[in-house]
C-alpha cells in the first residue's frame, strides 16, 4: 500500500468545499508539487489505519528510532504523480504534529515516541482478516445518502465539483464533501465515522476514490439535465404535472438551501 497510486488535484477558489484560492497561499513552494496533496498523502501512509496493514512501510522502519528514508517514499508511484521530491516533502512537513524530518531532511518519521515504538515492532494485520471485517461507520452513509436524496442532488457532480475534473479523491477532498454535508444538512460526522467510511470508498487501500467507488457508496442520487438553461425553467411552475427535466430537480434542491451541484 506504500506504493499505491491515485489521488485528484488540490481543490482551489471558493467553491463552496473549502477550497483556497492561490492567493492564500502563503508558504514557500520548493520544486514539486501541492503542499495540501503531499501533506495528506504522508500523513496517510502513516496513518494508524494504512500502517496497521502496510508491511512494507513497517519494513523499511529503523528499528532503533523508527525512521524512514524519503527517497523510498518520493519513489511511490502516488508520490511521483504529485511530483514530490526528498525537498518537498521535507518542506510541507516542517512542525507537523504527527510527522517529523531528521535535522538533514531526507528521513521521517513519526512524531511521538510511544506511538512510535508501537510500529516499530508492530506485527501487520493479516489482509484476508482485515477484508472480512466491516468498518462501523455509525450510519454515517445511510445519513449521507439520505441526503442526497432529499436535496435531489448527483453524487456525480458532487464529485466532479470537489475533484475538479480528476479521477479520484484522497481523504482531504472527501473531509470537504463532509463538510458541505454538515453544513447543509446538519450531518456531524466523528473522526472515527469519517475514517471508517473512507476505508469504504478506499477499498484498496492505495489512498484514492474514483467516481465508481463514490457512486457506489452514496447512490446515483438525482442526474441534473445535460440540457443547457437560460436560468428560468426552474421557476416555472409545473403544468399538468409535468416539469421540464432537471428544472425541478434543481429549482428543490436550491428551497432546501442546499447547494446545486
Amino acid at each position: 500500500k506504500g506504493k499505491g497510486k491515485g489521488g485528484g488535484k488540490a481543490a482551489k477558489g471558493g467553491d463552496g468545499f473549502g477550497g483556497k484560492g492561490k492567493g492564500d497561499k502563503k508558504s514557500k513552494k520548493p520544486e514539486g508539487g501541492s503542499p495540501d496533496e503531499i501533506r495528506e498523502t504522508m500523513l496517510y501512509y502513516f496513518s494508524d489505519t494504512n500502517l496497521q496493514t502496510d508491511d512494507f512501510l513497517l519494513s523499511a522502519m529503523d528499528k532503533e528510532h523508527g525512521w524512514v528514508h524519503l527517497a523510498m517514499i518520493a519513489s511511490f508511484n502516488r508520490m511521483q504523480k504529485l511530483r514530490g521530491t526528498v525537498a518537498s516533502i521535507a518542506e510541507y512537513l516542517k512542525d507537523n504534529d504527527r510527522l517529523e524530518v531528521d535535522s538533514e531532511g531526507v528521513r521521517v518519521r513519526l512524531r511521538d515516541p510511544e506511538v512510535r515504538e508501537t510500529y516499530m515492532n508492530f506485527k501487520p494485520q493479516r489482509k484476508g482478516s482485515q477484508q472480512k471485517k466491516t468498518p462501523d461507520d455509525g450510519g454515517l452513509i445511510a445519513e449521507i445518502r439520505k441526503a442526497v436524496d432529499k436535496a435531489n442532488l448527483s453524487t456525480e457532480e458532487i464529485f466532479k465539483k470537489v475533484s475538479e475534473g480528476a479521477d479520484e479523491i484522497n481523504s482531504a477532498h472527501f473531509r470537504e464533501v463532509l463538510k458541505h454535508f454538515e453544513e447543509t444538512a446538519g450531518i456531524k460526522a466523528t473522526e472515527e465515522q469519517e475514517q471508517a467510511v473512507w476505508k469504504v470508498l478506499d477499498k484498496n487501500g492505495d489512498g484514492g476514490c474514483d467516481l465508481a467507488e463514490f457512486v457506489a457508496t452514496f447512490g446515483a442520487g438525482k442526474a441534473k439535465s445535460t440540457e443547457p438553461s437560460d436560468g428560468t425553467d426552474e421557476k416555472a411552475p409545473a403544468q399538468d404535472g409535468a416539469a421540464p427535466e432537471g428544472a425541478a430537480a434543481e429549482g428543490e434542491a436550491k428551497q432546501d438551501g442546499c447547494m446545486v451541484m
